[in-house]
């Protein structure tokens, strides 16, 4: 018989940190058996069921992880944790910090979205902000007023993408992916 590993994804939510997806594995290999688990005929495959209490016993042992100088990795404990089905996690992770649970279904709280858009925005920015302050200086040191104006405008469109009044208005995801720096008028 060919065995395999078998994971499930559990989401855990927190007060103030973002959501976190864990692979529990129900099924693996090794020469440990992990707590909760049995051995498969002589080993080394094992069995371990979802059960709460295994998959508590497991998002506690990650909470109580601790750094290189003793620090917690996870400091913040969990407010809940639910097993999803696989597919109800999204493939594109760019919003995975705003995940949450609601009547059993996984998706995205807006706010956390629309907060964790205006932070991807702010370090695009940052980025671009050194590429635009240097043509500025350059144009200012070559005294080319109209290119010097020309930047400008191009620089303050990225100071103002964070306000972009769309992502207060965005229902989904989706609408935020289409708001950029590039998608700006004027």
């Amino acid at each position: 018989m060919r065995y395999q590993y078998v994971e499930i994804p559990v989401l855990i939510e927190f007060p103030t940190e973002p959501a976190a997806v864990m692979n529990y594995t129900c099924q693996g290999r090794g020469d440990v058996l992990p707590e909760g688990a049995k051995w498969i005929g002589n080993g080394p495959w094992w069995v371990r069921p979802p059960t709460t209490e295994n998959i508590q016993r497991k998002i506690d042992e990650r909470n109580s992880a601790r750094n290189a100088v003793g620090e917690l990795l996870h400091p913040e404990a969990p407010v809940r944790w639910v097993q999803v089905h696989p597919t109800e996690i999204p493939q594109d992770r760019t919003y995975r910090n705003a995940l949450c649970c609601v009547d059993g279904k996984v998706q995205h709280d807006m706010v956390k979205a629309r907060e964790w858009h205006r932070k991807l925005l702010r370090h695009e920015r940052a980025a671009k902000f050194q590429e635009l302050d240097g043509q500025w200086m350059r144009a200012a040191g070559q005294g080319n007023k109209a290119e010097q104006d020309v930047v400008e405008v191009e620089r303050q469109k990225w100071r103002d993408a964070p306000a972009d009044p769309r992502i207060d208005a965005a229902q989904s995801v989706e609408e935020l992916k289409q708001i950029s720096v590039t998608s700006l008028s004027g």
